[in-house]
C-alpha cells in the first residue's frame, strides 16, 4: 500500500506539472490531500519620477524629471504546494520573477531569480493548529487594493505607504480559533538585526508578533503588536570619552485594522503606531523611519511612527472598483533639529479588478506617490514625487 501511495504522489505531480494552466488536487483513500497552483503577474505601464528621483534607480540621473515605459513579471509572482496526511500538512511557495525592462542591464539580472518565500509545517487539533517554518510574520492583516510596481520602486498593497508587511521569516505560531467571533495567534519569530558602526546586533530572545481576530458580522477587526529587542556589544569606541553609549534597541508597532462589508460594499480601515519600527516594514520603509545614535554621546534616539489607509471598493458583477489613501509620519525630534522633524508621505490610488475568467483577472490602475519633504533641513526641499500608472495581469491556479 505504501508503494502503491507513492506511485500516486508521483504520478501526481507529474500530471499536475504538465497541466500549468489548472490548480491540481489530488485526494487520497486515506484522507490525504495534495494541491499544486500558482499567482503568475504581469506588470505594463509608465513609471514617472520628478527631478528629485525618489528611490533612485541604477542608470536614473538626479535632476532629471522622467518617465519610463516598463514591463516586468514582479518577484511575487510564484508557484506553490501543500500536501496534507490526516492533521499534519506541510505547505512550500516559490516566487520567481523579473524585471525585463529597466535601463540598467544589472538590475535586470539582479531580478530574475528563484526564491524559497515559504516553507513551513502545521499540526491541527482541535480548534488549534501549530505552525513551524519561514512564513509571512502574521502580524498584518488587511492592506489596500493595489498591485502594480513590485520591481519600480516595491510598490505593492500600499506596504510603507500606511500598511505594513513585517517579512517572512524563520518562526513558531500558535493559533486558536475559540469561535467564529473570536480567536487568537501568538508568533516567535527571528529578529531583525541591525549593523551600527561596523557592529551588528543580536537579540537573546525572539521577536513576538500577536494578534486578535475579532468577528462581529459585517464589522471584523484585527488588532495587533509586535516588538523585539537587540543589542550590541564593545561600543565604548564609538562614543566620546567618558560617556555611556546605549548598547541595546527596542523596535515595537501596535496595529488597528477593520474591515466593514456590506453587501457589494467593502470599506479597510487601519492605523498604527510605533517605535523604531524599520523591522515591521520588511525592507519597505525609507531610512527616516530608522533609530538614530547621537555621534557624541552614543545615545539612542527613538523615531516614533503613525501610519494609515483608507480603502473602499465595490464589486459589479465582475468588475471590483477601489480607491484608496495611504499615510505614513516618521518623527524624531532628537535628529531634526532644524527644518522639520518628521517625514511624512502620502500615496493616493484606484485599481480596477476584471475578473474575465475564474482564475484570469485584469487589473488597470493609476498611483501617485508624495515622499514628502525632507527633515531636519530648514529649507524644507521635496524628497519628490512619482506616479505609477498601467495594467497588471493575474492568472490564479
Amino acid at each position: 500500500m505504501k508503494k502503491l501511495g507513492l506511485f500516486a504522489l508521483v504520478m501526481g505531480l507529474v500530471v499536475a506539472f504538465a497541466m500549468p494552466a489548472l490548480a491540481f488536487t489530488i485526494d487520497g483513500a486515506k484522507g490525504e490531500k495534495m494541491y499544486i497552483g500558482g499567482v503568475l503577474m504581469t506588470d505594463m505601464g509608465w513609471q514617472n519620477r520628478s527631478k528629485e528621483n525618489p528611490g533612485i534607480a541604477p542608470g536614473v540621473v538626479t535632476g532629471t524629471e522622467r518617465t519610463e515605459f516598463f514591463m516586468a513579471v514582479p518577484n511575487h509572482s510564484r508557484v506553490r504546494g501543500s500536501f496534507d496526511v490526516g492533521n499534519v500538512g506541510g505547505f512550500w511557495e516559490f516566487g520567481m520573477g523579473g524585471n525585463e525592462a529597466n535601463s540598467s542591464g544589472a538590475y535586470q539580472t539582479a531580478n530574475n531569480y528563484v526564491e524559497t518565500r515559504k516553507l513551513f509545517g502545521y499540526y491541527t487539533f482541535g480548534n488549534c493548529q501549530i505552525k513551524a517554518g519561514k512564513d509571512d510574520g502574521y502580524f498584518f492583516s488587511v492592506v489596500p487594493s493595489q498591485y502594480l510596481g513590485l520591481n519600480e520602486n516595491l510598490h505593492v498593497f500600499g506596504f510603507g505607504w500606511g500598511a505594513l508587511y513585517d517579512t517572512r521569516d524563520p518562526q513558531f505560531r500558535f493559533t486558536q480559533n475559540i469561535s467564529k467571533t473570536f480567536g487568537y495567534a501568538v508568533s516567535l519569530l527571528q529578529p531583525t538585526v541591525f549593523t551600527d558602526n561596523t557592529r551588528v546586533s543580536y537579540s537573546g530572545i525572539p521577536r513576538l508578533s500577536a494578534k486578535l481576530m475579532l468577528n462581529f458580522g459585517m464589522v471584523s477587526m484585527y488588532p495587533a503588536f509586535q516588538i523585539q529587542n537587540v543589542k550590541w556589544d564593545n561600543l565604548s569606541a564609538i562614543a566620546a570619552a567618558g560617556s555611556s553609549p546605549d548598547d541595546n534597541l527596542t523596535s515595537w508597532m501596535a496595529l488597528l485594522p477593520v474591515v466593514v462589508q456590506a453587501g457589494p460594499f467593502k470599506g479597510t480601515f487601519q492605523f498604527g503606531y510605533g517605535q523604531n519600527s524599520a523591522p515591521f516594514y520588511g525592507g519597505f520603509a525609507s531610512s527616516f523611519h530608522a533609530y538614530y545614535r547621537d555621534p557624541v554621546s552614543g545615545r539612542i534616539k527613538d523615531t516614533t511612527d503613525m501610519n494609515g489607509f483608507i480603502n473602499l471598493a465595490y464589486t459589479v458583477g465582475p468588475v471590483t472598483p477601489a480607491l484608496y489613501f495611504g499615510y505614513d509620519n516618521a518623527k524624531n525630534s532628537d535628529k531634526y533639529k532644524t527644518g522639520d522633524d518628521n517625514n511624512t508621505r502620502m500615496m493616493y490610488g484606484a485599481s480596477v479588478v476584471y475578473a474575465v475568467a475564474p482564475g484570469f483577472n485584469i487589473v488597470p490602475e493609476f498611483d501617485y506617490y508624495d515622499y514628502g519633504k525632507t527633515p531636519g533641513n530648514p529649507n524644507k526641499p521635496d524628497v519628490g514625487k512619482e506616479w505609477i500608472g498601467g495594467v497588471q495581469f493575474q492568472f490564479t491556479f
